[in-house]
């Protein structure tokens, strides 16, 4: 990878244990019904109406959706409610949960339906089950869809090059079989023909973990390739390029053409409908930062609070500086705790003040420092100073549209200047 940078590692106190927590019960959670995900979505359930853990609450208005499962056992008290999240409006399912611990049903023996399953009925079942791919915020039998027979190589992305994220590590680690059987699910779903699964070499356990189990099941085709912990190596774009040569082809746009990205989170989502017949409800988080009272990875329903989740988890050690969904270089700061959770947020940080580095931005000092780590080559201190002067035609002689706003600019810059900002003004102002 072309510059890049490897980050202070915060990961130790969410892996304390590998053991994945189970928090307390929240008392309702707010399930979105046309959220990007489930794109059109029509409520199947009315005021009032009882439902258990697993049930169905929406059903998919054109082909492009998922079913909405109920993530809590309760009693529907509203529909079409109204939130709002950082400028958009969505619509959800309000459910106040009854703490019954209802299980849903588990009908056939592990082992058949990879078997019996063709790719066509595979797609039906991960619409059915309101399966996502949660990296690529899209529903996973629609994505399947599209790479369908074109695809030869499924790449599995198991990197986690930012700072406190550790879901994906705690994941593999307690359930490295089922992951790799999801895996093999989705290469027989869009017809490829081998598995190759990026990871870091900071995860040395799950390396060797994931290596026996591929080893003892004699799954010739499934590879595990170990990379250099340097973010942002999880990057679409970073790892097809990482990988060029392993992928055996003879230029970039090949590889691209010829792979499909999948998340280790959404493997075990398609373990779990296909063999134990349970939809996607829930899904592990990881709850960390400084001012996290005992930083964890969590199994947490979706549609739940932030601040519900944080409460079941003893709450905040001190008022944090910013609450942040997913990574703390490319994760989205929150302003209200009431939002809830969705299917793509992998991290709930809440960070200190003296890590968010609040302060005014001063004039740029010309180090080169930002230059130095760009990923993809472009000069962001260039377009930058362009950009303030209001030269944006200047500023497009540098290559803005190139960035993959991984933030590794702005997180080394000595002067604090916000430099993704700038680049967005010029790409998305063109």
């Amino acid at each position: 990878m072309q510059g890049g940078i490897r980050l202070q590692d915060k990961k130790d106190k969410s892996l304390v244990t590998w053991t994945i927590a189970r928090l307390w019960p929240p008392k309702r959670v707010f399930q979105p019904t046309n959220y990007p995900f489930f794109q059109q979505t029509t409520p199947c359930v009315q005021i009032g109406s009882k439902v258990k853990k697993g049930e169905k609450i929406a059903k998919p208005q054109d082909e492009k959706s998922v079913w909405v499962h109920a993530s809590v056992s309760g009693i529907v008290c509203s529909i079409d409610r109204t939130i709002d999240i950082e400028n958009q409006t969505i619509k959800a399912i309000e459910i106040e949960a009854d703490w019954e611990k209802e299980k849903t049903t588990r009908p056939y023996q592990e082992g058949r339906a990879s078997e019996t399953f063709d790719s066509e009925k595979l797609l039906e079942l991960f619409q059915e089950y309101g399966l996502v791919e949660v990296q690529q915020k899209e529903a996973l039998h629609g994505y399947c869809a599209r790479h369908q027979g074109k695809a030869d190589t499924v790449i599995v992305n198991a990197c986690e090059s930012q700072p406190y994220l550790t879901s994906l590590h705690a994941l593999m680690m307690s359930h490295p079989l089922e992951v790799l059987r999801g895996c093999e699910l989705f290469c027989k779903a869009v017809g490829a023909a081998r598995i190759i699964i990026a990871i870091e070499d900071n995860k040395e356990e799950v390396i060797e973990v994931l290596k026996s189990k591929i080893f003892l099941s004699d799954w010739k085709h499934m590879e595990v390739v170990v990379l250099k912990s340097r973010y942002p190596q999880e990057h679409k774009a970073i790892l097809i390029q990482t990988l060029l040569e392993r992928l055996e082809k003879t230029s970039f746009q090949e590889a691209v053409s010829a792979t499909v990205f999948f998340d280790p989170m959404s493997a075990f989502s398609v373990y779990e409908a296909i063999f134990l017949k349970k939809p996607f409800y829930e899904r592990v988080v990881t709850l960390s930062g400084e001012c996290m009272v005992e930083p964890c990875n969590a199994w947490l329903p979706l549609g739940v609070q932030i601040q519900d989740a944080v409460k079941a988890h003893k709450g905040f050690l001190r008022e944090p500086g910013k609450v942040v969904l997913g990574g703390s270089m490319t994760g989205e700061a929150i302003g209200t705790l009431q939002r809830p959770l969705t299917p793509e947020v992998p991290a709930i940080l809440a960070l200190s003040k003296e890590v968010v580095r609040e302060g005014e931005a001063e004039p740029c000092i010309r180090c080169g420092r930002c230059d130095e780590v760009c990923p993809v080559g472009i000069s962001p201190a260039f377009i930058g100073l362009a950009v303030q002067n209001r030269q944006n035609e200047i500023a497009r002689r540098y290559f803005p549209e190139l960035c993959i706003y991984c933030g590794n600019c702005s997180y080394i810059c000595p002067a604090k200047r916000p430099l993704v900002e700038f680049v967005k003004q010029v790409n998305f102002n063109a």
